[in-house]
């Protein structure tokens, strides 16, 4: 369970929010897809959802981190967030966007996961259960 599923980041401001988003999970679902899994979806910060749009692309779960301390942006604050909320969530790889905000989580979250990031990729491929990074 959770060895194919795909966690796409899904942003939560920004005025190319809705348009990023969409690009992230129609990557996550081909992904998903491709590896036998589930697609997933988080989002840190009091932003709004667009519900009908992940119900769109086949999220199965969305997992919403609120509170108080969320609602001004701070890379540090969310990153620690989105790992603790992430941590006992099974997934094989955790999607962000090429945007300022994916960019700067990506390496905090992975630095609290005990893992590495992969940035700056133009695709990712599904090769016989392997993932593939093309940069």
């Amino acid at each position: 369970m959770g060895m194919g599923d795909i966690l796409v980041f899904l942003e939560s401001s920004g005025e190319e929010r809705v348009e990023t988003n969409k690009g992230l999970l129609t990557e996550g679902h081909r992904l998903a897809a491709s590896l036998g899994g589930k697609l997933r979806a988080v989002v840190v910060g009091m932003g709004q959802v667009e519900v009908d749009i992940l119900e769109q692309y086949g999220v199965c779960c969305l997992y919403h981190v609120e509170s108080e301390g969320l609602k001004e942006y701070c890379s540090e604050v969310f990153a620690w967030a989105l790992a603790e909320a992430v941590k006992s969530i099974p997934f094989r790889l955790l999607l962000f966007a090429h945007s300022d905000r994916g960019s700067e989580l990506a390496p905090l979250v992975a630095f609290h996961l005990g893992t590495v990031a992969v940035c700056a990729c133009i695709d990712v491929v599904a090769r016989d259960g392997t993932l593939h990074y093309v940069r």
